[in-house]
């Protein structure tokens, strides 16, 4: 069973904070198997579907109390997993800065005593 998988009868905002939870689960394992094609093709799916929160008509008093404690656990599980992502990130990221200097300086060795 999914775990970001609301009750059928959830107000329509938790089961896009759902889908959003599911979507960061996937980016993170998708960083932490550095499957990077696959990662940037998340985010974009990501992105979309954040967008898509922003301009939801949320109204607060229409949510259960179930349902203020369900959104609340998603958001702790999206924030945890987009601070995981964001350190695998950073170090991917790292990781290239430092192949492109290694890079640029073998190129300048080559120019300046040639092949």
């Amino acid at each position: 069973m999914n775990q970001f998988r609301p009750e059928p009868d959830a107000h329509p905002v938790i089961a896009l904070y759902a889908q959003i939870a599911e979507q960061a689960a996937r980016l993170l394992r998708s960083a932490q198997q550095s499957q990077w094609d696959e990662f940037a093709l998340q985010e974009q799916q990501f992105s979309q579907l954040v967008q898509s929160l922003n301009n939801y008509p949320e109204d607060p008093q229409t949510l259960t109390e179930s349902e203020i404690l369900l959104r609340t656990v998603y958001l702790r599980q999206i924030m945890n997993d987009n601070d995981q992502t964001h350190q695998l990130v950073k170090l991917r990221t790292d990781e290239l800065e430092r192949a492109l200097v290694l890079q640029n300086n073998a190129d300048r060795l080559e120019k300046g005593y040639g092949e």
